[in-house]
C-alpha cells in the first residue's frame, strides 16, 4: 500500500469499523479479527495561525465553522477533502473483511456525502440489479469480440485466433446462463426490500472540525 494510501487509512480505519457495528447492529470484536484502531486526525493551520483538527467520528458532530467559514477557508476544506477521499478509499477494503451474519452485507452498502451536514449516510444499493448490469456490461464488450474475431478469421486460418473465439462463446454462454437467473421481477423484488432498508434511520458517520486542543496529540498534517 501506498504512503499517501495508508494515510487515508489510518484516517478512517477506525471511525469506519466503528460505524459498519453500529448500523449492523453487532460488536465491532465480533466483526473484525484487528484490534480497535485509535482514532486519528487531521491538523491544519490557516494564514491568521488558527489550527483546526479534524476526524472522523460516529458519536456525534462537532463541526466549528459556519457554512460561509468553511466556505472562505481553504485549509479546513483541504483537510476535509482528505477524510472524504479517506472514508471512500477504506470503506469497501474494510467491508470486505467484516464477518457479518444477516441480510445486510456491509458490501451492498455505498457511504454517501451529505455536504451540507458534512456526514455519511448508508446507502443500500440493489445487489441483483447490480449484478445485472455488470453482466450485461460484460455480454456487451464479448459480443463485440466476437463480432471482431469472426472478420478477422474469414480472412485469416489462424487456430489460435478460432480457440480464442471458441473461448469467448463458452463465456458468452455461462454469462447467459447467469442472466436468465436476474429476472427483472427479482431485481423489482430486491428493489421493494432495499428501498424499506433505506427508510430506516441508520448511524451517520460525521466530519469534525474543532480548534486546537478539542481532540488529541495524534495528528497528522495534511
Amino acid at each position: 500500500m501506498s504512503k499517501d494510501k495508508q494515510h487515508l487509512f489510518d484516517y478512517s480505519e477506525g471511525p469506519i469499523k466503528n460505524w459498519i457495528s453500529k448500523f449492523l447492529e453487532e460488536d465491532e470484536s465480533k466483526l473484525f479479527d484487528e484490534k480497535k484502531c485509535e482514532v486519528q486526525g487531521i491538523s491544519v493551520k490557516d494564514n491568521y495561525n488558527t489550527v483546526y483538527n479534524l476526524y472522523l467520528s460516529t458519536d456525534e458532530q462537532k463541526f466549528c465553522l459556519s457554512k460561509d467559514e468553511f466556505n472562505d477557508n481553504e485549509y479546513v476544506r483541504q483537510g476535509v477533502s482528505a477524510l472524504y477521499d479517506a472514508v471512500y478509499t477504506a470503506y469497501q477494503p474494510i467491508a470486505s473483511i467484516c464477518k457479518f451474519q444477516g441480510d445486510l452485507n456491509p458490501l451492498h452498502i455505498i457511504p454517501y456525502f451529505n455536504e451540507d451536514d458534512m456526514d455519511f449516510s448508508v446507502s443500500i444499493i440493489n445487489k441483483l440489479g447490480l449484478e445485472r448490469y455488470k453482466i450485461d456490461h460484460k455480454l456487451k464488450i464479448i459480443n463485440e469480440q466476437i463480432a471482431k474475431g469472426n472478420k478477422q478469421i474469414t480472412k485469416s486460418d489462424d487456430k489460435q485466433l478460432t480457440k480464442d473465439i471458441s473461448d469467448m462463446y463458452t463465456i458468452r454462454s455461462e454469462l447467459l446462463t447467469r442472466v436468465m437467473n436476474i429476472t427483472e421481477e427479482k431485481i423489482k423484488e430486491e428493489a421493494e426490500k432495499v428501498n424499506k432498508l433505506n427508510e430506516k434511520k441508520f448511524p451517520k458517520l460525521y466530519i469534525n472540525c474543532v480548534y486546537s486542543g478539542g481532540f488529541g496529540s495524534n495528528l497528522k498534517r495534511v
